[in-house]
């Protein structure tokens, strides 16, 4: 594996990061990497543009997290509701998802997403042929903002997808969750490292690729170091790949787990 440290820098607009090549009479497809210097790297870009130039099939997981675009408005005091370019939505699903699934081919997907976003990710899966099921992160520490007046919106939602014979390492298990949400993190909507680091076990193998269109603070990336697998990713905002890869640096020096109980 191409070693972190030499990862650790702001990439623009990179090459495919595999190809996909039929070996032996089967005909069997198999993933090549080819010295490819994009694999465990996070690059500054529109994911779009990124996607553009990459091969179909190219990665055999997804873990994303998209702006959702209804949380950012005027704070009050108790809790911050301005999630800045966390939140702003700069590519429509009817863009991205159909980019991301000819990038994935045959492999799974995962997106946390909010309320206004499960219906037409749903039917994007389903239209695509994927097997589709539900899931959320409940949080333990919500925010007990308007707690007087109203249940705590203590649940994220999860939709999973995944195409016929894709890896799945679990057994009669759901797609439930119960952590904390991160603290000290400076991004405004970070996910758990442990959360990811769970799906990536249960939908890949050791060496295979994980991609993030949506990148963020750096979680998919840290997760997929973590337990073995590639990892390629991208973001718009500058200063969110800097603390990607400022996790990373953390991360390879000292025991994955630490960072994992953040």
């Amino acid at each position: 594996m191409m070693g972190v440290m030499n990862a650790i820098q702001i990439l623009v607009m990179p090459s495919i990061v595999t190809t996909v090549k039929q070996i032996g009479k089967s005909g069997r497809k198999v993933k090549v990497v080819e010295n490819n210097p994009v694999l465990d790297t996070v690059v500054l870009g529109n994911c779009l543009d990124v996607m553009a130039n990459m091969a179909d099939n190219s990665v055999d997981l997804v873990v994303t997290d998209p702006p959702f675009g209804i949380v950012n408005r005027e704070s009050q005091g108790l809790r911050n509701l301005d999630k800045g370019s966390a939140d702003v939505v700069t590519v429509d699903i009817n863009q991205w998802l159909p980019e991301v699934l000819r990038v994935l081919g045959d492999g799974s997907f995962y997106s946390f997403c909010g309320l206004n976003q499960i219906s037409e990710i749903y039917n994007t899966l389903v239209d695509n042929g994927m097997a589709v099921r539900f899931g959320a992160w409940k949080k333990t520490n919500p925010s007990p903002m308007n707690g007087d007046k109203i249940w705590l919106f203590g649940l994220q939602p999860i939709i999973y997808g995944k195409t016929r014979g894709a890896t799945f390492n679990e057994h009669c298990s759901t797609l439930l969750f119960e952590s904390k949400v991160v603290r000290g993190v400076p991004h405004p909507t970070p996910k758990s490292v442990e959360i990811v680091t769970k799906l990536i076990l249960t939908s890949t193998n050791e060496g295979d690729i994980v991609f993030d269109p949506f990148m963020g603070s750096g979680t998919t990336a840290l997760a997929a170091l973590s337990c073995g697998r590639r990892f390629y990713g991208c973001d718009i905002n500058e200063d969110y790949i800097t603390l990607t890869n400022e996790r990373i640096n953390k991360v390879r020096s000292w025991p994955p787990q630490l960072e994992m109980e953040l």
